[in-house]
């Protein structure tokens, strides 16, 4: 495994001092609408265990920090540990083709082992044609897996396939001849008394015990809707292996602490899943280096307004778990607090949450700013206010970009509307010339036809795309919005450049704005927050206009 050097790393009392500075955070975020559980341990010790927000909006129920909630892809994690245990035992060997284990492997595919699989390096492509809520027929659903082309030449590259994992899971159960449910329960959640651990829809989860799910001030289910995973005698596999798991935070750490110092896999097996491999990525894992040592994460989420990230800083035994149940314009809550959280756990400062007094009620409303673009004021049923805000000018403002960086992002929207074209057209060849990895080319056309489908299936019919603006990114140089107009209402995915300015490829979570704020308004101007990039400005609305204040 690869190693750096850090500087000294901070005593326990500081990091104690540090998830202080959290908790005064996460206090203030319950402002801005924050509806999450967060449990930070250092060793075996919990050291914060807090609920914030509702975990169910219509019945006003409080979210507690023993509240159940899906921690989506990092169920991969308890995959690749079940087939370590497998390892340990003897039963399957990590570099023996696939086809020992399954039949009717096609020929392409018999150089696939499990170790690609659990490192995403398989050249897997995925099935777009289900929901992850889809009951399956197990023959036809990995028949059809295997037959795609593959997206890479096997063990070549990383490409994230989450059908790799349901792959795994399969393996699993032709081996032990026990349904994948079964195993873990047995051989991982009862041993560990994970007594709340399971998949959606088990009857255990009621409206006390688990949270409902919003996306945009809408109810989109609960942990208790969707049955069928939960239950071993169906087939549920374009969730089961790769996602769904549900369980309160407790029970999370409690699995985290036999994964990374328990006896649930041998020594020689945490090893060898903690070892970095294409993308820094293990066995169910981001292998990376921070400022407090190694750091192994996940995150996981989905369109439902699932969100969870849980990580491990090994060096000093310190464990942080997010699960949230909002999603804000194709952002989950985890998300949108896990940078400032992290920087504060790693020392560094952060903006300020705006200290709001007596909330006062706002109303939705489009208000242009001095034509420079227009912030969208919105309230929701069901979670916090909201500001959109589009157009170049206003985002270059607000961001506070320099002429250099401004004119270059003029050049990527004017890219990005020949894109568009091309995309509404279904010119696919023309649109994929616009973008630098030429390869892929029809899992992409794949991917963007779900994307359409599934745009046209909650909106309308597709009118037209739009360019919303450019801006930053955390991870990545810059991205740009294509706003979906739709016959009903609108939406939209962003598209994210490379260091040269080149399209690198797209996200495809749909958002309808390029820049969404957290809003509260305290009678006199409205406060909008951005946590992950440290956005805090005041706005003052009249009845037809808005100006920027600060």
């Amino acid at each position: 495994m690869e190693t750096a050097t850090h500087p000294q790393l901070p005593s326990t009392d500081e990091i104690r001092s540090r998830i202080n500075q959290v908790e005064d955070y996460l206090n203030g975020m319950e402002t801005f609408g924050l509806s999450a559980t967060v449990l930070i341990g250092i060793g075996d010790e919990i050291v914060l265990h807090q609920g914030y927000g509702y975990q169910d909006y219509e019945t006003g129920t409080t979210m507690k920090s023993s509240t159940a909630l899906s921690i989506g892809s990092i169920s991969k994690q308890i995959t690749s540990v079940a087939i370590l245990q497998l390892v340990d035992q003897g039963l399957v060997d990590l570099h023996t083709s696939i086809s020992t284990y399954l039949e009717g492997v096609p020929a392409d595919k018999t150089e696939i082992t499990l170790h690609h699989l659990l490192t995403h390096t398989s050249g897997l492509a995925e099935l777009h044609d289900g929901d992850d809520f889809d009951k399956t027929e197990t023959e036809e659903f990995f028949s059809k897996l295997l037959a795609k082309e593959l997206q890479s030449p096997i063990g070549t590259a990383y490409k994230y396939c989450n059908q790799g994992y349901s792959l795994a899971a399969r393996i699993i159960e032709v081996i032990t001849g026990m349904k994948y449910q079964s195993y873990l329960r047995q051989n991982i959640f009862e041993p560990l008394g994970m007594d709340m651990a399971s998949w959606f829809g088990d009857p255990r989860y009621t409206t006390a015990n688990s949270a409902s799910y919003y996306r945009n001030g809408k109810r989109t289910g609960s942990v208790r809707e969707f049955s069928g995973a939960w239950n071993a005698e169906e087939s549920y596999w374009y969730i089961l292996g790769n996602g769904g798991v549900c369980l309160p935070s407790a029970q999370l750490f409690k699995y985290c602490r036999a994964v990374f110092t328990g006896d649930l896999i041998s020594e020689q097996s945490r090893q060898r899943m903690l070892t970095a491999e294409k993308n820094n990525y293990g066995y169910g894992w981001d292998i990376e280096h921070s400022p407090l040592g190694q750091l192994i994460q996940h995150n996981g989420g989905s369109t439902l307004g699932v969100s969870a990230v849980l990580k491990y800083y090994a060096d000093l035994d310190l464990t942080l778990i997010i699960m949230a149940n909002t999603m804000i314009d194709g952002n989950g809550f985890t998300f949108i607090i896990e940078n400032p959280v992290k920087e504060l756990l790693e020392g560094e400062k952060i903006t300020t949450v705006p200290i709001i007094g007596d909330q006062q009620e706002i109303k939705t409303a489009d208000y242009p700013v001095a034509d420079l673009g227009h912030i969208w004021l919105k309230t929701m049923e069901f979670g916090p206010a909201i500001l959109h805000i589009s157009g170049q000018q206003l985002l270059n403002k607000i961001f506070q970009l320099d002429e250099q960086t401004s004119k270059e992002y003029d050049r990527m929207n004017e890219i990005a509307d020949q894109f568009a074209s091309y995309m509404y057209d279904r010119e696919w060849e023309e649109a994929f010339g616009l973008m630098k990895r030429k390869t892929d080319y029809q899992s992409r056309v794949e991917l963007l036809e779900e994307i359409r489908a599934y745009f046209e299936k909650e909106h309308g019919a597709l009118k037209r795309i739009t360019i919303g603006g450019t801006i930053p990114m955390i991870d990545y140089p810059a991205k740009t919005h294509l706003r979906f107009i739709g016959e009903d209402s609108n939406s939209g995915i962003d598209l994210v450049w490379d260091d040269i300015g080149e399209i690198l490829g797209f996200i495809p979570v749909p958002k309808e704005f390029p820049l969404t704020l957290l809003a509260a308004f305290d009678g006199e101007v409205i406060h909008g927050y951005e946590p992950q990039y440290g956005i805090n400005v005041k706005i003052n609305i009249s009845d037809t206009t808005a100006e920027l204040l600060q």
